[in-house]
């Protein structure tokens, strides 16, 4: 099965408006892991539980997602889909809890795309740039929130070692300096006494 295949196939229903309302659809997306459409007659829920091997990941990720759904806020995203994240689970999946396997560590990023999401022009039915676009990018959602969280882990890291290189400068100058003794011929030490 091809992954993409339901996703496109109820977005194309709801471009041409021939969309009705109907059942949860688990998409598998990788072993042990899926995502939801729950098609409605005006909309389709996009519903993906994210979860992440690495706690560390999980909490970036809470962070990300959560400022992903504020950036929606802006005039200039006001016609992009509809977006929330939640740590607990979304209404729409009430139907599927005994298929979910657990709760995701990350919790769930909620899509609602309508008809003008996948329509190139408004009085246009068909399929579309928009409509391909909505797709492509609905199914590398996840590979989108991984890269973001792995190069904010890499900047992160990058400052802490700068901040370490510099408080590692402060030290070493610091460090007082140390005085050697000066001996005479004979072994014996001496300092200079100033007058």
């Amino acid at each position: 099965v091809v992954a993409g295949a339901p996703l496109r196939t109820l977005l194309t229903q709801l471009a041409k408006g021939t969309c009705i309302e109907g059942p949860l659809v688990v998409v598998p997306y990788r072993i042990g892991e899926a995502f939801f459409l729950k098609p409605e007659a005006d909309s389709v829920t996009v519903i993906f539980p994210m979860n992440f091997q690495d706690a560390s990941d999980a909490t970036m990720a809470c962070t990300f997602l959560a400022e992903f759904v504020e950036a929606r806020r802006q005039t200039a995203l006001s016609t992009a889909p509809s977006c929330s994240y939640t740590k607990g689970a979304p209404l729409e999946l009430s139907q599927a809890q005994g298929g979910l396997g657990g709760i995701p560590n990350g919790g769930y990023v909620v899509f609602v795309l309508s008809k003008r999401h996948v329509c190139d022009s408004p009085g246009q039915g068909g399929v579309g740039s928009r409509l391909e676009g909505a797709v492509w990018r609905l199914l590398s959602f996840y590979a989108f929130v991984n890269y973001h969280i792995k190069c904010s882990k890499a900047h992160m890291h990058t400052r802490m070692r700068k901040r370490t290189e510099g408080l590692l400068q402060v030290l070493n100058r610091a460090k007082p300096d140390i005085v050697k003794e000066k001996k005479k011929a004979d072994g014996r030490s001496f300092s200079r006494q100033g007058l």
